[in-house]
């Protein structure tokens, strides 16, 4: 399925088109053919591992370790004398786990090295049609971004939040005092094409910081200039 990551979708159909060349390939040569459903059901069960898991540029990957559902085809069709006839599809699918661990290996350093999670405009971009929505009752709602808000997004710096600080401005005041640190949120942009990413956009009071949130982690820029100005009233 098709999930906006260009680089993973590009290693992963080569990784398939690599399996299917090397599933077609045992079963020219098989010199008594059975049939492709058997086979891949065969294949499918191969692919279940002991795997370990660890971590590559921030991205949680798993190597396969021990060849469970090799193991289990053998201990059923072994009695049965078909095991010649199905082991190597069970474990071509053991072995389809390392070729999709090294097209991850391929993919991710080309992904943030393309895509980088340190620049702004991987995840912001085309402020046409952005709108500003207040999410606290601490924000201000006669707000919207300034006619140079695109501008000040080239020259972003990514910063830090002190996340302690942060708690504890939120936990430590009457909720009809509290002020949100993040009181916008910013809707109608996308992240670069191909990225993958589909990050939730939320503007800093002053209008200079952006709290990008994605499935994985939370970043943090800062802008030369407020994006925000009062709404003016022609009456």
């Amino acid at each position: 399925m098709w999930d906006g990551n260009i680089t993973t979708t590009i290693t992963a159909t080569m990784s398939w088109g690599i399996i299917l060349m090397l599933v077609l390939n045992v079963y020219r040569k098989q010199a008594e053919k059975v049939a492709l459903w058997k086979i891949l059901i065969a294949y499918i069960i191969g692919l279940v591992s002991f795997s370990i898991s660890f971590q590559y540029f921030g991205e949680g990957l798993k190597i396969a370790i021990l060849p469970l559902g090799v193991w289990l085809l053998f201990a059923v069709l072994y009695r049965r004398k078909s095991w010649q006839r199905y082991r190597k599809f069970a474990w071509l699918g053991f072995l389809s786990n390392f070729i999709f661990l090294g097209s991850a290996f391929i993919s991710i350093p080309i992904h943030h090295w393309i895509y980088p999670q340190n620049e702004l405009n991987t995840f912001v971009t085309d402020l046409s049609d952005a709108t500003i929505i207040v999410t606290h009752p601490s924000g201000n709602a006669q707000v919207q971004l300034t006619p140079q808000a695109a501008e000040a997004l080239e020259q972003p710096q990514q910063g830090y939040i002190d996340s302690i600080e942060w708690y504890n401005e939120l936990a430590f005041q009457e909720p009809t005092d509290r002020q949100e640190k993040f009181p916008y949120l910013l809707l109608g942009t996308t992240a670069r094409w191909g990225s993958g990413y589909k990050p939730t956009v939320f503007l800093e009071r002053d209008g200079k910081g952006l709290l990008i949130t994605t499935e994985k982690k939370q970043l943090y820029f800062r802008t030369p200039q407020s994006l925000l100005s009062e709404v003016t009233s022609h009456d």
